[in-house]
């Protein structure tokens, strides 16, 4: 079954049936393409900008450790003003854990409200319990990066005054 959703513009999730249709990604304009799985082939290389994250859906794998370089593959592809594809295998538990921690750090919100985001619009999302523990850990340290960067600006403007 073909599973594509937009959950932002310019952003999708599904599954590797969905990237492994042409027609679909064309209808989409897609333009870049996240496989978050292992053993996942890259379907039109000579079509797309593909990044692959090696992982199996296990709640005892490190998923965390590839967060910021997604983040940032999406971030790109949203300043080339293009499209992109974040899919898994089935699309349940590791692309919605990728969108989720780049929600999280772009729009500076916690692990459950960017749950709630991409079940929206992608009801099958549930990453998996250790996935999901991780994501509570990503956003500690966002929060802890947040204050920080909070004091800073405190001590500069105090420093100004």
């Amino acid at each position: 079954m073909y599973t594509i959703n937009k959950v932002l513009p310019g952003i999708f999730i599904g599954n590797y049936d969905a990237a492994s249709n042409i027609v679909l990604l064309q209808h989409h304009e897609i333009t870049h393409i996240l496989i978050v799985g292992e053993g996942l082939a890259q379907r039109f290389p000579n079509n797309y900008t593909y990044k692959q994250i090696n992982i199996y859906d296990l709640a005892s794998c490190n998923i965390h450790q590839y967060f910021e370089e997604c983040n940032d593959f999406i971030t790109n592809c949203l300043k080339q003003k293009g499209k992109i594809l974040i899919h898994c295998d089935t699309g349940i538990s590791r692309a919605p854990t990728i969108l989720i921690a780049y929600l999280m750090k772009t729009k500076n919100i916690g692990f459950t409200q960017g749950l709630e985001i991409v079940k929206k619009k992608h009801p099958e999302a549930q990453p998996n319990n250790g996935f999901a523990s991780q994501l509570l850990q990503y956003q500690n340290s966002l929060e802890a990066l947040s204050k920080r960067d909070g004091m800073k600006n405190d001590i500069c403007s105090c420093i100004v005054i």
